[in-house]
């Protein structure tokens, strides 16, 4: 996705701000994956630093 070189500023933000969101999501969901768990609910737990103890 190319950004305008002309938009303005709100909207390069809010593309940086998604674009960053999509990798952390990415590189997240490979970590959980990496250490066995599968279930979705435990790596968006774990994104946002808070919820279950480490039992997966």
């Amino acid at each position: 996705m190319m950004i305008d070189p002309d938009a303005y500023p709100e909207q390069i933000l809010a593309a940086a701000r998604d674009r960053i969101r999509a990798l952390e999501r990415r590189r997240a969901r490979r970590d959980a994956r990496r250490a066995g768990v599968t279930r979705p609910r435990a790596w968006i737990r774990g994104l946002r630093g808070k919820g279950a103890p480490e039992d997966g």
